[in-house]
Parts: structure tokens; C-alpha cells; sequence
């Protein structure tokens, strides 16, 4: 390692402006934020939902930013910390590699942004930073094969919404690196391979938590608190509490110049767990192509690696929203019967539909050599499923390399925008539901946030 790491990516954070930014890494961050607007209104109209939100009108706090859905207005840490909570709630947001990283940067970028009264250009720029820095971490950190088996931590995700809300509050190089030795010090530690156990529980992410860090972390920097600033550096740094070796190169890489916000980015088309994606496109294609109807299928054979075809993704009879997103017999069932992804997947009706328990009933999960050293190798680049159906005396199979809603594979405008109109208008008029995308697709002319965060309020449905 030459030099300081944390030095480096504090330069970086505090150098860089809206004007340097390439046009791709702007419309996907635009991208970004619509896309986890919507998702948060979906997630508001769930029973999860309604738990934040009957938590954030117990804590209240100053009016300074607005709640997804609600409409009241709150302090920007807890503000931001439900809206990415709520975007969570149906694992229909946004994905980076192997996690979820844009949510708590993104409602971040908003929030703080309009308790400062911030310009959508700034917010624009604060939440690319935030996003370049935490997932440069992340390459940094990531553990080996060994320890990534059974532990698979998640605390690197407080270092977006810090570094956001410190680029918003325009802080100093200097008090940048104390943010973001302050938010480490404080990192709550999310273990992801327990997050999917049973019986699971509301956080797979824990966004809502490391919005409330890194927000703290950059506003007590703000008012002259101290951290280490070095804090990832060195052989005691930040890598020792969660992972089992550290890539210091890894973590400027690219900086300015390489945009991860801009070519890595997966936008979900399905509302369950990304590892599963490959084989539901592949299961719907076949029951298209060939005209299938639900009770004409026999058997269904989901091959991919063995992440997705272990438990709890076999399991044919979740009990609740955060059960059934894990679910791969489930999710190929609810959407053979052609419900729309989103809420309307996770009714109490449909999780107790015995239509829907029978067909998921006649999924199998087999793991596949070549497909977990595809994994291994490059994750979800080239992730590799094949499905085959059994129906009408008949056998169906077909396989394929990658994800629908990947950067080398992204939705198509109509599916993209679709999504939002469909998450949004359960919460809101048309027209409402209009004036906000059109009002995200502009943000970057956009002179005051609060034309954007009067729209994220339900009005009068």
C-alpha cells in the first residue's frame, strides 16, 4: 500500500464536481433514484411498511425531510433511514454485484439534500460519490472463499450515505476523513448469510441503520467531532473487522474516471432475490413460447450454482413477504400465474393460494458444476441457470449467461418506467405519479429539492 487510502478517496470526495461527471454516470444515477422511489412506495403499502412507518411518526423529530408515501415530514436521519428501508421491503431495488448498495445512498442524497436545501445537481454529484467510494471499498474488503462461506458482512454500506452527506454539507477534505473514520468506528455489522435464514426476518439490508450511522458520522464531523483518519489504512484498518485480507489498490481504482454507478449497476425486473433471476426469466420464456398454462405443468428443474439451490431458496411454502422474495419454487409459481412483480406477489391471499403452493410444489433445485465456477469467477456477470418443464407429455429446456436488467442486459425504457408507474399509482393519482417522474428525469435542472420531495407524499389518492 503507497500512502493513505482513506487520504486518497477524501481528495476525491471533496475534488469532485457535478461538471466533471460523464452523462452516463448522471442518467443512471437519475436512474437510480427513480427506480428507488418506486420501489419505496411499494414497499410502503406492505405490512413491513406500515411498521416504519408507524416508527418514524413515534420518533418524529425537527421537520426536515420528507417520508416515501406519508408525506410528513422528519428529521433527514430518520427520513432517510426508513425511505431505504421501505425501498428494501420487497427486494425489488437496485443491485451491485452481490448487494444493495444505491438505496441508502440514494434516499441519503435526498434527504439531507433537502434539509440543506440542496440544487439536484448537487444531490446528483454527492450521491456519485457516495456509491464510487462504498463499492471501491467493498472490492477492498470482500472476503475470501473461506470466510465469505459462513460470515458475509455488509458494514462497508455505511461508507456511502457518509460520504454523501458529507459532500452535501461540504466538508473539508480533512473532516471527509474524519467522517469516514467516524462511520467505521460506528458501522453496524449486518451479516447477509443470516439474513436469509428461517424463520427470516424484516432486515436482508440493513439500510435504514447505515443511514442513521453515516449521516451521524458527517454531521458530527460537521460540528468539528474527530475520528481516525486513517481508518482504513494499514494492517490494523478497517479490512480486519470483516474480512480475512484487503485490497488497498482496489479501493481508488478508477476513482473519476471509471464510473461503477455508470456500468454496474442491475436494475430488478422481478421482485425477488436476484439469484434467482436467471431461472424465472428462463421458466416464463418457456411457458410463453409454448403457450403453457399453469395446471398443464408437470415437474420444473431449476438449475443454477449452489448459493440458489440450497436453503432457504428450495423452500415451496414461505410464510411471510421476506420468506417468499427467498423462495425459488415460490417465485417461479407466483409469476407462472402472471402476477404483476411488486406488491400484489405478496398478499396474504397469494402466500396462502393453494393454486399457487401446488405449482411451487413441482419445482426441483439442482446445483450445476460449470455454473458456481461461473459464479466463483465472476459473480453476477455471468451468472448460469437452465430451467427445464415437463408439461404436456412434452420437455422444455433452456439456459442462459447473465441477468435481464444487468448493464449488458438492461430493461428496455417501456419495462423500466412501467415498474415505477406500477409501484407509484398504489399510493398516488396519475398525475401526481407523472409530475414526479418527469420531475426525477430533470433533477439535474432542478434549483431547489423541495420540488422533488413535495411530490413523494401521497396527497389525496
Amino acid at each position: 500500500m503507497n500512502g493513505s487510502v482513506t487520504k486518497s478517496l477524501a481528495e476525491y470526495v471533496s475534488g469532485a464536481t457535478f461538471e466533471q461527471l460523464p452523462k452516463e454516470a448522471v442518467e443512471k444515477t437519475k436512474e437510480l433514484m427513480l427506480d428507488d422511489i418506486g420501489c419505496a412506495f411499494g414497499g410502503y403499502t406492505t405490512r413491513g411498511g406500515k411498521i416504519l412507518i408507524d416508527f418514524a411518526k413515534e420518533v418524529g423529530g425537527k421537520k426536515e425531510a420528507t417520508i416515501i408515501g406519508e408525506g410528513m415530514r422528519v428529521s433527514c436521519i430518520l427520513s432517510a433511514g426508513v425511505n431505504a428501508q421501505l425501498a428494501g421491503v420487497l427486494d425489488f431495488n437496485e443491485n451491485w454485484k452481490v448487494g444493495h448498495v444505491g438505496s441508502a445512498i440514494a434516499e441519503t442524497g435526498i434527504s439531507v439534500g433537502e434539509r440543506l436545501g440542496s440544487r439536484g445537481s448537487d444531490i446528483i454529484n454527492a450521491i456519485v460519490v457516495g456509491y464510487e467510494t462504498s463499492t471501491r471499498i467493498a472490492e477492498g474488503v470482500w472476503s475470501r472463499k473461506r470466510m465469505a462461506s459462513k460470515f458475509r458482512p455488509n458494514s462497508w454500506q455505511v461508507f456511502g450515505p457518509a460520504v454523501t452527506a458529507a459532500k452535501l454539507l461540504n466538508l473539508s477534505k480533512e473532516k471527509i476523513a474524519q467522517t469516514i473514520g467516524i462511520a467505521g468506528g460506528i458501522a453496524p455489522t449486518i451479516n447477509v448469510r443470516r439474513a436469509i435464514e428461517r424463520p427470516s426476518h424484516m432486515i436482508k439490508t440493513g439500510d435504514f441503520w447505515w443511514c442513521w450511522s453515516g449521516i451521524t458520522a458527517a454531521f458530527l464531523a460537521w460540528k468539528g467531532f474527530t475520528g481516525i483518519v486513517d481508518w482504513l489504512d494499514g494492517e490494523n484498518g478497517y479490512w480486519t473487522m470483516v474480512s480475512d485480507g484487503c485490497n488497498w489498490d482496489a479501493m481508488t481504482r478508477g476513482l473519476g474516471v471509471n464510473y461503477h454507478i455508470a456500468n454496474q449497476i442491475h436494475f430488478k425486473p422481478w421482485s425477488t432475490c436476484r439469484h434467482m433471476h436467471g431461472g424465472l426469466e428462463l421458466t416464463l420464456n418457456i411457458v410463453r413460447e409454448e403457450n403453457l398454462k399453469p395446471e398443464e405443468i408437470d415437474e420444473i428443474l431449476f438449475r443454477s450454482y449452489s448459493l440458489v439451490c440450497s436453503p432457504p431458496f428450495d423452500d415451496p411454502t414461505p410464510v411471510e413477504t421476506w420468506d417468499a422474495v427467498f423462495s425459488v419454487p415460490w417465485s417461479l409459481a407466483v409469476a407462472i400465474y402472471g402476477y404483476q412483480p411488486g406488491p400484489d406477489w405478496f398478499t396474504e391471499d397469494r402466500l396462502r393460494d393453494p393454486k399457487i403452493l401446488d405449482l411451487a410444489k413441482k419445482v426441483t433445485l439442482q446445483s450445476l458444476e460449470e455454473a458456481d465456477k461461473s459464479f466463483q469467477e465472476k459473480g453476477l456477470e455471468d451468472a448460469l441457470a437452465e430451467v427445464t418443464i415437463k408439461a404436456k407429455g412434452r420437455t422444455f429446456t433452456k439456459r442462459q449467461i447473465g441477468l435481464k436488467g444487468s448493464p449488458q442486459r438492461p430493461l428496455r425504457e417501456e419495462e423500466f418506467i412501467g415498474k415505477f408507474r406500477n409501484l407509484v399509482s398504489r399510493v398516488v393519482k396519475e398525475k401526481r405519479a407523472e409530475q414526479l417522474l418527469e420531475t426525477i428525469r430533470h433533477f439535474d435542472e432542478v434549483d431547489h429539492v423541495r420540488t422533488l420531495s413535495k411530490l413523494l407524499g401521497k396527497g389525496s389518492k
